[in-house]
This record gives structure tokens, C-alpha cells and sequence, in this order.
């Protein structure tokens, strides 16, 4: 079990990571620029000494949970996505990994072919069809298209789906979601759970 002193070291740094700036800083910067920034940072904080450390420490180790996130998720946001994402951390300073994507799956600031990519990934199959149903019209038509036809510029996740022979046609897509329709979404959000874990 972790002590006060752990979680309240968890929660200090996890601050840092979810602060814009600073993790503009620490990814556009060389370690030595960074931890001068962070530090001064943290010395200007009204806490012991040797919590500073702590912190420092802290840090870093959160910020290797956050690459090992963003690498797990390579090429399923932009540039500018990656920099804005805030994460939820588990109090031994693990990467949330669940609930930042339930963030990042209701946030509107995301496209919804993105947060569709994410919700096939981290929800059950029959949560994925209820995003799906709630989506717009157009939104569903653009997602139903986009991974029931071969095409060239999907990612290895959607590639899987669409060569796992999940093609429709369009008489197969109706308005009400058909049963043709639905064993996409379905499938889609299984093989994307499984090419994803795997990883």
C-alpha cells in the first residue's frame, strides 16, 4: 500500500505532466533544459527539500508512463492532439489507461473517427455500437465507408478489420443499422481490441 506521502507525490507530478506548457517543454527540450525548468519550478514551491527531490523523481518516472502511452497509441492523433491530452493516473503513477480514454473518447475536441478508433480499443463491443448509434448521420456514413472498403491510408489497427474480410456494401448499410452494419461495428471494435493489445 502506498503512503500519503506517495499519493501526494503522485498527484504533484501528475500536475506537471498535465500542464500544457510545461509538457511542451519537457517534449521539445533536451533533458538538461527540462529538468533546469522543472526544477526551478518545483524549488519555488512552499514544501521541504527533500520533497522536491521526491518530486523531481517523481516526474520522471511519470513521464516515461506518458511516453509509453503515447507510443502505444502512435499515429491515432495528430501533433497537436498529443499535446493537449490530459491524462488520469492511477495513484502509483500508472498511466490511467481506461479512464484517459473515456476523456479523450467524450471529448469533443477530437474528431469522431478518432474517438470511434479509441472506443473499439478500450470498450466492450455493444458500448462501441451505442457510440456509433448516437453519432451523426454523416458521421456514421463517413466511419461505415471508411472501414468497409479497402483503402490504403488506414493505420495497421483498421487494415486488420478491413482484411479480416469485414466489407459491406452499401445496400448492406441502411439508416437504421442493419444486421450488416452492426456485425462491422462489432467486428471492427473486436479486432481493433485485439491488433491493439497485441502490440
Amino acid at each position: 500500500m502506498l503512503t500519503f506521502k506517495e499519493i501526494v507525490l503522485v498527484k504533484l507530478a501528475a500536475e506537471f505532466m498535465n500542464d500544457l506548457d510545461t509538457r511542451k517543454i519537457i517534449k521539445y527540450s533536451i533533458y538538461k533544459i527540462w529538468s533546469e525548468v522543472i526544477k526551478k519550478v518545483i524549488s519555488s514551491l512552499c514544501i521541504p527539500f527533500t520533497l522536491k527531490k521526491d518530486i523531481f523523481a517523481m516526474v520522471k518516472h511519470i513521464l516515461t508512463k506518458v511516453h509509453n502511452w503515447m507510443v502505444d497509441h502512435n499515429r491515432i492523433f495528430t501533433k497537436k492532439q498529443e499535446d493537449s491530452i490530459k491524462f488520469c493516473f492511477k495513484v502509483d503513477g500508472e498511466v490511467d489507461r481506461v479512464k484517459t480514454a473515456d476523456l479523450l473518447i467524450h471529448s469533443e475536441e477530437l474528431d469522431v473517427q478518432r474517438r470511434f478508433v479509441l472506443a473499439c480499443q478500450y470498450w466492450t463491443s455493444w458500448d462501441v455500437l451505442a457510440f456509433f448509434k448516437n453519432l451523426q448521420e454523416s458521421a456514421r456514413e463517413q466511419i461505415l465507408h471508411k472501414y468497409s472498403t479497402a483503402n490504403e491510408d488506414l493505420n495497421l489497427y483498421e487494415k486488420n478489420a478491413v482484411q479480416c474480410g469485414l466489407k459491406t456494401t452499401k445496400k448492406e448499410v441502411s439508416l437504421n443499422l442493419g444486421v450488416g452494419a452492426i456485425n462491422i461495428i462489432i467486428g471492427i471494435a473486436f479486432l481493433f481490441r485485439l491488433t491493439f493489445w497485441m502490440i
